[in-house]
């Protein structure tokens, strides 16, 4: 798959397993592994690395070239966080890796059509700006009100039952000042 898609979109695309890289940053080792390679297609070595440290269980996805128009910021951390990361967890890494493999293809293809994956073409984030509308026109204003009822209701409790009238006689006795029925 990943040798097709390279082969289509002239932008290299691989997926790196490691036992141990040691201590060194997984992003800082990706990005050393790449150069030293001469990994990329064309001469501006264009291309995508996933790289995943086995004992350390971290990971880095590393663009170059034409893999930075195509892997903007927003659709890397969306390609790992939705697509890959989940699966891994998992540890379902066949499932990854095709994932990484198939959105790293969708993504290729949105960007030889001109508009890259991002936040204003991922349809996700429509369906995520709806629900915050959503909830900012409808569940505000009842937070709102609830909250106001709850004041008033809480003020409207003052009242206490009494067993004997005691409290309402003054201090000096009860005086009648009137006898007429």
């Amino acid at each position: 798959i990943a040798m097709e898609l390279s082969q289509r979109y002239r932008c290299e695309l691989y997926i790196v397993t490691m036992d141990d890289m040691g201590t060194e940053d997984a992003y800082a080792f990706a990005k050393d592994l790449y150069r030293e390679h001469g990994m990329g297609f064309g001469t501006d070595k264009s291309g995508l690395l996933f790289l995943l440290s086995m004992a350390r269980r971290d990971y880095a996805l590393v663009a170059y070239g034409y893999g930075n128009t195509a892997f903007t910021d927003y659709g890397k951390d969306v390609l790992l966080e939705r697509h890959v990361l989940p699966r891994l967890a998992e540890d379902r890494y066949y499932d990854a890796f095709a994932a990484y493999l198939n959105t790293s293809g969708e993504y290729l293809a949105m960007a030889r059509e001109g508009t890259p994956f991002d936040a204003d073409t991922d349809p996700e984030q429509g369906k995520t700006r709806f629900l915050i509308k959503l909830g900012v026109t409808l569940l505000l204003p009842l937070l709102i009100a609830g909250a106001v009822c709850l004041l008033w209701l809480r003020r409207m409790r003052t009242a206490r039952p009494a067993r004997a009238a005691d409290q309402y006689i003054p201090a000096g006795g009860f005086r009648l000042t009137g006898r007429e029925d």
